[in-house]
């Protein structure tokens, strides 16, 4: 049975709602949800009477053995009969911002229409860590205190007069071993161990069941964000970058059931504007010509006093023959065709920060391109908007990177 619910972005999902196979949302997955709300301080979505509103998230949540995907819509015309197209869409925005690393025979594969995110999520971790299994896991140097019947290494006489006072056979030494239990090792075991938690596939349950197997003792750790940002890559650890990054979402998203009755959750979900930011930078880092610049997120000094620092940072800068051109990416359309004042104030901070003589506020939907001037005298500095336009291939089920990407070269070359 197909166990899927869809909903785009601020859409609501009913206790007691049914999906096209009769499958149903209930009062625990509601109550689940409600309490990985509060926990998040309602960061995700909206707790309703018996309903949930989704916000501005994108991505999967799965509750116990319910999956809900929560998709990307530019307005309130996109149709339910869309939503294959904007799942694809969402999973190639995913790829190119390096949330996702499918190959290009995986990607074109009908059954990855088939597949929730959840199991697509599944899926590419199993390969990754299939893949480590096979190249060899790294192995480190740890240092282990134990009390043993045996003399090795260095003797704590401290706490061998402590302990072993009576027990002249045994030791209490400190020692190096070189093996793979290690943060490394650690921290893959614990998301192979979060995957176990949710019903699965048979084919992943077997998957799953064989690396286990194929694994060598490893200890299983509660994992902190703290572990990830101590962790040294270096050439021996690279192989392992890709994975990490798939573990960091299992564990740092996983909520476990901390209640009899229930459910366990995991929730990879993405902010839409800022998702929409890094695709639009990728898009034209990609694409761009060769003697143009581009960075994303360049900070600069904007207000301080003795004790505070605040600082300003577009989207996107773009350098080209000593000009300067601020890019603002939002993730909706404007009201009646023209930008709020905030937008506007804040792009003129901007051009002024950033000596630019123009600046693009970058919509996904827009009728038509506004061209405008601050009213400054002694200045020339223009903010205009521009939509660029999401192309989809033939049969409207995969986004076209490169049209988008030429479309979006063309509106920027128009003001450099």
């Amino acid at each position: 049975m197909n166990k899927t619910f869809q909903k785009y972005e601020y859409q609501r999902i009913a206790v007691n709602e049914r999906n096209s196979d009769g499958f149903q949302f209930n009062e625990r997955h509601y109550a689940a949800l409600c309490k990985f709300n509060e926990r998040n301080e309602g960061k995700f979505f909206e707790i309703e009477y018996r309903k949930i509103r989704f916000t501005n998230y994108v991505g999967l949540l799965q509750v116990g053995d319910c999956t809900i995907e929560v998709l990307p819509k530019i307005d309130r015309l996109t149709q339910d009969e869309e939503k294959p197209k904007w799942r694809s869409a969402l999973i190639r925005m995913l790829k190119l911002c390096r949330k996702l690393q499918l190959e290009s025979t995986t990607e074109s594969r009908a059954s990855l229409q088939n597949e929730t995110l959840f199991e697509i999520y599944i899926n590419e971790y199993l390969n990754e860590m299939e893949r480590l299994v096979r190249e060899g896991l790294t192995k480190k140097y740890r240092l282990i205190q134990d009390n043993v019947p045996f003399c090795k290494g260095k003797l704590m006489l401290d706490r061998q007069l402590r302990e072993n006072l009576v027990h002249k056979e045994r030791f209490c030494v400190e020692y190096d071993t070189y093996d793979f239990d290690n943060p490394f090792n650690q921290i893959l075991y614990a998301a192979l161990q979060i995957l176990k938690t949710f019903p699965v596939a048979p084919k992943f349950t077997d998957r799953i069941g064989r690396l286990e197997f194929q694994l060598p003792e490893i200890t299983l750790k509660k994992i902190t964000a703290e572990d990830f940002q101590k962790l040294p890559i270096d050439r021996k650890t690279e192989k392992y970058k890709y994975a990490l990054t798939l573990a960091r979402l299992i564990i740092m998203e996983y909520t476990p059931d901390i209640k009899a009755g229930s459910e366990n959750i995991l929730a990879i979900l993405f902010e839409m504007e800022k998702l929409f930011e890094e695709f639009v930078y990728r898009l034209l880092y990609r694409y761009k010509e060769s003697d143009w610049e581009v960075t994303a997120q360049t900070s600069r000094k904007f207000w301080k006093t003795d004790n505070c620092t605040k600082h300003i940072r577009p989207d996107i800068l773009l350098k080209y023959s000593g000009k300067n051109l601020i890019i603002d990416t939002k993730w909706k359309v404007p009201k009646q065709g023209i930008a709020s004042d905030d937008d506007l104030k804040q792009m003129y901070a901007y051009n002024q920060f950033y000596d630019a003589e123009h600046s693009i506020l970058l919509y996904p939907k827009l009728e038509k391109s506004v061209k405008g001037r601050f009213c400054k005298e002694n200045q020339n500095h223009a903010c205009s908007m521009e939509g660029v336009q999401l192309y989809f291939n033939g049969s409207g089920t995969k986004l076209d990177l490169l049209k988008t990407g030429d479309e979006l070269k063309k509106i920027v070359s128009n003001y450099l």
